[in-house]
């Protein structure tokens, strides 16, 4: 999974550059990276694509693989699988 998502996200691998915006940029998700439902139907990209970046409050995630969380503080030690989407521990 890490080597065909969107880790590290947002970034700007994801932005193209559009001179009729304020910002100079555009995003530009492509619909077969998006996530697909149980189908195999990959979401639309369409309203994201239409931002011209990503928040600046947007919360930064990244893959970290076989990371050992044992010592963490337990509030720390909760993440998201991001391969399942489920709480994890």
């Amino acid at each position: 999974m890490p080597e065909a998502c969107y880790l590290p996200y947002p970034n700007n691998f994801w932005l193209r550059e559009d001179p009729s915006t304020t910002t100079g940029y555009r995003v530009h998700l492509e619909r077969e990276t998006m996530p697909a439902d149980d189908s195999g139907e990959h979401f639309s990209p369409t309203e994201w694509n239409t931002l011209d970046g990503f928040s600046a409050s947007s919360a930064a995630l990244a893959y970290l693989g076989n990371v050992d969380l044992s010592n963490l503080p337990h509030h720390w030690a909760r993440v998201f699988a991001t391969t399942t989407l489920q709480l994890c521990r």
